[in-house]
């Protein structure tokens, strides 16, 4: 029973974070941090930013961190998929996942496993 109670009192604690978030951080603002403090490879910082600035910043970016749901992210990914730069060519599926790892993965801003690709 102990551990039920564990496992209930951690989701309630996720909850709570989601609607109490610990920052009032935009999304561009986690994500500028995050590729300046993670020691990058030149060419990967360069792929990351180029991703950011086209197809994530313009459409996410001033939002804050507290607000970014899974509807959100699909809503982003559906959007990669439709169009490319305003050249309605779309993203493919491995630059689309790139760009859901740097916003969800391990140690992404916006925490691991938020929205579906």
């Amino acid at each position: 029973m102990a551990t039920v109670e564990r496992v209930c009192t951690r989701v309630l604690a996720e909850v709570y974070e989601r609607r109490h978030p610990r920052t009032n951080a935009t999304v561009d603002q986690l994500l500028e941090r995050h590729v300046r403090e993670n020691k990058l490879e030149p060419s990967t910082e360069g792929t990351y930013r180029g991703y950011l600035t086209k197809h994530v910043l313009p459409f996410i970016g001033k939002e804050k961190v507290g607000k970014i749901d899974a509807e959100i992210l699909d809503s982003l990914y559906y959007e990669m998929r439709r169009c490319r730069a305003h050249q309605c060519r779309p993203l493919g599926e491995s630059t689309i996942r790139q760009v859901h790892m740097i916003l969800s993965g391990r140690s992404g801003v916006l925490g691991g496993g938020s929205g579906s690709v």
